[in-house]
């Protein structure tokens, strides 16, 4: 394609290209492709996918699994993580928690959730950031230090933490993000109890639809 772009065998740079070409791109790759990333199902799927089946692969998905190609894709060396410079774009794009809160300081945060000590750096960062001004006029960081503040003053006066109230935009914000990453959401209630106890029975009874809607909403 476009060969009075890319004479001599050129190599191919999608960025010498307009959109209008682009788009045509684009089509042709989906045309020829043989699999395509499913990043909703979190796997690798035939154009052809049957998308039901039983104990095994689908027979156009088996087919993939002899294909040169993808077989070397498999294969190729992955970079380890401190050598990686980028983030996707998709993964900005299309993480309702990142899109929910819009600040750059929880992309920085989110990224301690992946480590395996990921509740003392994520702590040690958050409360970093909070000396630093990083969430002044912040809703649902302010819930999160008012709830903080009880706990510890319930413990210093060796009280229990039942009945300890939470604002409304701190629960709204434990929603979003319950239904995104239970991992997250357990470092924000490891600690914390009474009504919380009861929210995060409920947000397991909550419906995938409207979980959804509730991203929808605007954030804080």
């Amino acid at each position: 394609m476009f060969p009075n772009k890319f004479p001599n065998k050129l190599p191919f740079n999608s960025k010498k290209l307009n959109k209008e070409e682009i788009t045509d791109f684009n089509q042709q790759m989906i045309v020829e492709s043989e699999w395509f990333i499913d990043r909703l199902g979190m796997c690798v799927r035939s154009v052809n996918c049957e998308k039901k089946t039983y104990g095994q692969p689908c027979s156009p998905c088996s087919h993939i699994y002899f294909n040169s190609t993808f077989l070397n894709r498999l294969h190729c060396v992955v970079p380890d993580p401190k050598n990686t410079k980028f983030t996707p774009k998709f993964y900005y794009e299309n993480n309702p928690l990142l899109i929910y809160l819009k600040n750059g300081h929880i992309k920085q945060l989110n990224e301690f959730l992946n480590t395996e000590d990921s509740s003392v750096g994520f702590w040690m960062e958050l409360a970093n950031k909070a000396v630093q001004g990083a969430f002044d006029q912040k809703p649902v960081f302010k819930g999160l230090c008012y709830i903080m503040l009880q706990a510890a003053e319930r413990k210093e006066q060796e009280k229990g933490l039942r009945n300890l109230k939470y604002p409304t935009e701190f629960l709204n914000f434990l929603i979003v993000l319950g239904s995104i990453s239970l991992k997250a959401l357990d470092l924000f209630c490891q600690n914390l109890a009474g009504i919380i106890e009861v929210f995060l029975k409920t947000l397991l009874t909550i419906p995938t639809f409207v979980m959804r809607m509730l991203l929808n909403l605007k954030g804080s």
